[in-house]
């Protein structure tokens, strides 16, 4: 119950309170699975509640707890029901989690909270401070804590070495990272979304993370974390996995995009392992295994789960086992078994086999059957962006942060380039053919449609008063050169100025929820979905006032919808559901939507959508971009060739030339009266 003076506080809207957790049970695995480290890990139950708390305005701390466990080496947190009233793209409300002894940070929004599957990442220490912020949405948020995990100080390790002296090094391999809770190691190699493989017995699922940049642990072996923006929660979806036997031990899975930078892993590490279709015969060779094991004296326990790396001799490949005899202990489950001369990997670590006398350690071989068809099936992250790259549509900012292309005949979504974070909206430029993208953080890029290299153009600034919210949805009107931004938190159209980076307010914000813009350049209209309610819909937006509209509903449950694009080679719109990440065809008149088929891309709820398409030709040789083609159209464009000088390229007729042929194709536009 609470206190007379937390009631009077509740009332303010912002709780505190502080608890030391009681265990309930010393121990999560009563059967500790021999070839894992044995991490004393603790779990307390708890019944931290803030109830449905009223949102005034932005920024404000809702409620905030404390929770504590004295003697933990760290804590990471688990969350009952929450609520957020979308990402905070969408203008929802987030959870910020302190670790107190560090200060280390995480950002958890509606999208975040379910990648980590309600938990949090791993906190140092023994206190965290968990503050609920309010959002631009309004409404009421609820911040509730059930549980936590911890380790006690006083680990100790056990060991298993090839040999009389445990030689392996500390390193600082890059791709390696530290896998959470089984106590594993995982890696990135170079798959088409650089994602990971380890060990099968490592039980990948709900809840399970990984860490790059370990620090070394205490002084009596209980684990150090890095800070939250070096951790990244499984995409349990993706994981496929065998531990049936050794050489048939592995798992494939990705991971979501950091919390807080937004960055995968590969785009904060840099760097990947090459993969071996099939492991070599033995000749010689020598091998390197770096993991996380633990360790034992006289080896000083602050390397204990931290990177090491073991050297040793490649002994023997038989059939899809191959042994060696690099030290190893629990922990180094997983790790690459990386061959030295061909600086390859040729398979995955996963038994320990060595004593004081000898022996050799096993693993298993690139070329295991379950795992190279796991590699030609990509699931979940692993899998969005691997199809064929083709098509007029394009979407980008997936979970894999990937700019690609879509078929809008098959749906087939194919990776070109992985671009910045958070990309929320995507547009077509016919005039300079070039996709304009914006990110969470309103800056607008250039992305070249054939190879997918973005270049930062600026961020965006007010004519007004400054711009607080992201802008998700962004469409491009060919007619005019106008580029318009939507604001799905508020509901305000925007006009951008994309050579000045300029944003101006037009009307009142609309209200509902609308995360996907574009121009209709046939019917010039924009139009948007708004998917606030049951019954997602299309709307028409005025761009002098902002006023909506509605054309008709989608008719389809599978929201909510991301992204929205008018392709003028068939007149149709195209969205695409963030929940199944199936592609759909809208009609512009009736805004009824038609399933397409799967992209087998893997959506969270910001990304854009736009169409390569060629604009009405009408559109195309409005050349001044007042509405009309006629003789001001010809003195621009001529004034354009003549001064070198241009914003739009003078290339009307699209022949890769500027000459006397695109005058030409103006001149008999304006003689054959188009409007």
């Amino acid at each position: 119950m609470l206190s007379e003076s937390s009631r009077e506080v509740r009332k303010l809207k912002r709780w505190v309170c502080s608890i030391a957790v009681t265990v309930t049970a010393s121990v999560l695995c009563a059967q500790p699975d021999p070839r894992l480290p044995e991490i004393p890990i603790q779990q307390a139950e708890l019944a931290l509640e803030s109830g449905d708390i009223p949102i005034t305005g932005p920024g404000e701390v809702l409620a905030s707890f404390q929770v504590a466990q004295p003697g933990a080496a760290w804590i990471r947190i688990k969350f009952g029901e929450c609520v957020f009233a979308g990402s905070r793209a969408e203008g929802g409300s987030y959870l910020r989690l302190t670790g107190e002894l560090d200060g280390g940070v995480q950002i958890l929004d509606a999208d975040a909270f379910a990648q980590w599957a309600g938990t949090s990442a791993y906190f140092n220490g023994d206190a965290v401070a968990v503050e609920l912020v309010s959002g631009q949405v309004g409404g009421t948020a609820r911040l509730s804590i059930i549980g936590a995990t911890y380790e006690p100080h006083g680990n100790i390790a056990a060991r298993s070495i090839c040999g009389p002296l445990d030689d392996r090094v500390a390193t600082s391999e890059a791709a390696n990272a530290r896998l959470l809770p089984a106590g594993c190691t995982a890696w990135i190699f170079t798959d088409t979304n650089h994602t990971f493989l380890t060990a099968g017995h490592c039980s990948v699922g709900l809840g399970t993370a990984i860490e790059f940049n370990v620090p070394l642990s205490n002084s009596d072996g209980t684990l150090v974390h890095p800070s939250p923006e070096h951790q990244y929660a499984a995409d349990a979806a993706s994981a496929q996995a065998s531990s049936l036997a050794v050489g048939d031990d592995w798992c494939y899975f990705g991971v979501y995009p950091n919390s807080n930078t937004g960055l995968t892993p590969y785009q904060a590490q840099g760097v990947a392992y090459d993969l071996d279709v099939a492991a070599p015969p033995v000749d010689g060779q020598r091998v390197r295994i770096t993991g996380f094991g633990t360790v034992s004296p006289p080896v000083s326990r602050t390397f204990s789960q931290t990177q090491r790396a073991g050297y040793g001799s490649y002994l023997e490949a038989n059939d899809t086992t191959l042994r060696y005899d690099a030290d190893t202990t629990g922990g180094n489950s997983g790790a690459p078994i990386y061959m030295l001369d061909t600086r390859t990997v040729v398979g995955i670590h996963t038994n320990a086999g060595c004593d004081a006398t000898g022996g050799s350690n096993a693993g298993t071989a690139a070329q295991s059957p379950g795992l190279q068809t796991a590699l030609a099936s990509p699931r979940g992250v692993c899998g969005s962006g691997t199809g064929a790259v083709w098509g007029s549509l394009f979407v980008v900012g997936d979970l894999a942060n990937n700019l690609g292309a879509i078929s809008s005949e098959s749906a087939s979504f194919g990776q070109l380039s992985q671009v910045n974070p958070g990309m929320q909206g995507l547009a077509y430029d016919w005039g300079n053919d070039r996709l304009l993208g914006i990110d969470i953080n309103r800056r607008l890029y250039s992305m070249n449609p054939d190879s997918g290299i973005a270049t930062l153009m600026g961020t965006l600034a007010s004519t007004g008063t400054p711009i607080t919210e992201p802008i998700n949805g962004l469409g491009f009107d060919p007619w005019t050169g106008i580029l318009y931004g939507v604001a799905q938190a508020s509901g305000q159209l925007y006009r951008i100025d994309a050579v000045t980076m300029l944003a101006t307010r037009v009307g009142a914000p609309g209200g509902g929820s609308i995360g996907g813009v574009d121009f209709d350049a046939d019917h010039r209209a924009l139009v948007g979905i708004d998917s606030s309610g049951s019954s997602p819909r299309l709307v028409r937006i005025d761009t002098a006032t902002g006023a909506r509209t509605v054309v008709g509903a989608l008719g389809v449950g599978a929201g909510p919808f991301g992204g929205l694009a008018y392709n003028s080679d068939d007149g149709g719109l195209y969205t695409i559901a963030s929940s199944t990440g199936n592609l759909y065809r809208v009609s512009p008149l009736t805004g009824v939507a038609e399933l397409v088929g799967a992209t087998g891309g893997a959506f969270g709820s910001g990304f854009g959508l736009a169409a390569r398409s060629t604009p009405p030709l009408c559109a195309r040789l409005d050349y001044n971009r007042d509405g009309n083609v006629d003789q001001g159209d010809i003195d621009a464009l001529v004034q354009a060739i003549s001064s070198g000088e241009w914003t739009v390229s003078p290339d009307l007729n699209r022949d890769g030339s500027i000459d006397s042929g695109d005058v030409s194709a103006l001149l008999d536009a304006v003689a054959g009266n188009c409007h």
